[in-house]
């Protein structure tokens, strides 16, 4: 891993020094536009060419949707623990997804004018699970256990298959355990277009949720145009704060856990010295070759690995605000007092005992989180991703009165006289 000084940092390199500018879709986006259309004028057909040229599966217009009884089945290949920590998992999950949302609520901007919000679920909602490299239950459960509880009356669940056309069971357990009324059997860019438009086989959905590659990310943002999306959701990434007091073998670990899903995935380390950024090296090369994954891990590490050197906690926290880390472990003595200085970050973790797969699977929080530094401006998914605010004004006569008159000045500013007609003819029977 590169040892860099935090003083080489800057707002103008950030994005630079973190490699950052992986979302960038260059010739990806030219690809996906053809696979768009194609979906879009010849539905399912170009819905299974695409999934045996890229899934290695020639399928037929029966095997598009995943039946019931095949989803029955996948709960005996899986163990009985893991269809029990799932379930446990949807309990935790729906509980701080449940808390997230307040009661309808109104204010009196002033007498006689009642302003409130009331709120109601999107009525459809697709979901993305990846293949390739590893399957992702889990992902599964944070996308549809919040969009259950908001009360989405659709989820439409869309994952690869292998060459043999088989699902991954526990991607079919998941489903069934968070709700999920159809499962598609194809990925990539071709089921996000499915999604959007609709096919014969697949309804169309209003907004699409859920992380993939980069032609998944690619196929998101072009289809936003015609349905909502979710937020960018690209490689992995985790940024670990740890001072002389971590444990170096958990913070190891947890760097560890977070770029060994994929070798484009970014791990670093923010450390007080070049003394302990050394010893940090030591121990990484100690561990790494007893690591599960090892292969992803080092090549993670070495194309994007990166350990820097932070003289103080407010140097620290600058250089987290700077990375917007999908990802923030602060694993420092006082955790909570660097807590506060924190604009930028996916998720949060706080002590030596909140490591990240927690937060990946079973604490509650949602793990489809912005990378790529978008933490500046987006959350993770969460339960507003799930509804529409709408907002409701009433007003009495007294209302009318009080808030009326500014209404008819500023309409007559921007020259929109029917506006203020509305308005003022109303205010006549008042006077």
């Amino acid at each position: 891993m590169k040892v860099l000084n935090s003083e080489k940092v800057t707002i103008a390199n950030a994005r630079e020094v973190f490699s950052q500018n992986l979302s960038a879709f260059g010739s990806t986006i030219d690809t996906v536009k053809g696979i768009i259309a194609e979906v879009k004028s010849r539905g399912d057909l170009a819905l299974l060419d695409y999934t045996e040229k890229f899934d290695g599966f020639k399928g037929n217009l029966d095997t598009l949707l995943v039946s019931q009884q095949e989803i029955q089945n996948a709960y005996g290949q899986v163990p009985r623990s893991f269809v029990e920590a799932l379930q446990r998992a949807r309990e935790n999950i729906a509980a701080f997804h449940t808390a997230q949302l307040r009661p309808e609520w109104h204010v009196e901007t002033q007498p006689g004018v009642r302003v409130g919000q009331i709120w109601r679920p999107i009525e459809s909602v697709g979901l993305y699970a990846p293949g390739g490299r590893a399957a992702y239950p889990s992902s599964v459960l944070m996308a549809a256990v919040p969009a259950k509880v908001a009360g989405v009356k659709t989820l439409v669940l869309a994952t690869p298959p292998n060459r043999e056309g088989k699902v991954n069971p526990g991607i079919l357990v998941a489903a069934r355990e968070s709700g999920v009324d159809t499962v598609v059997r194809a990925g990539g860019a071709q089921a996000i277009a499915a999604l959007a438009f609709g096919t014969n086989t697949i309804p169309r959905v209003q907004k699409i949720v859920g992380p993939g590659n980069k032609y998944v990310m690619a196929a998101k943002q072009l289809v936003s145009t015609e349905v909502a999306i979710d937020l960018p959701a690209g490689p992995s990434e985790i940024l670990v704060l740890a001072d002389d007091t971590t444990k170096l073998e958990y913070a190891i670990l947890d760097l560890f856990s977070q770029v060994e899903h994929d070798p484009d995935n970014l791990g670093v380390l923010a450390v007080p010295s070049p003394e302990i950024a050394a010893t940090y090296q030591k121990k990484i090369n100690e561990m790494l070759p007893n690591a599960p994954r090892r292969d992803i891990i080092r090549s993670a590490l070495d194309a994007r690995g990166l350990i820097i050197t932070c003289p103080s906690e407010e140097e620290m926290v600058r250089i987290a605000n700077l990375m917007g880390a999908e990802h923030l472990e602060i694993l420092t003595a006082h955790p909570r007092r660097m807590l506060q200085g924190i604009m930028n970050a996916g998720a949060i973790f706080l002590g030596p005992n909140s490591p990240v797969p927690l937060g990946d699977f079973s604490a509650g929080s949602n793990h489809v989180l912005p990378t790529a530094g978008y933490s500046r401006q987006y959350s993770g998914l969460n339960m507003l991703d799930f509804v529409k605010l709408i907002s409701v004004v009433e007003c009495s006569e007294t209302g009318l009165k009080n808030c009326g008159p500014a209404a008819v000045e500023i309409a007559k500013f921007e020259g929109f006289g029917g506006h203020a007609a509305s308005i003022s003819e109303r205010l006549k029977k008042t006077m």
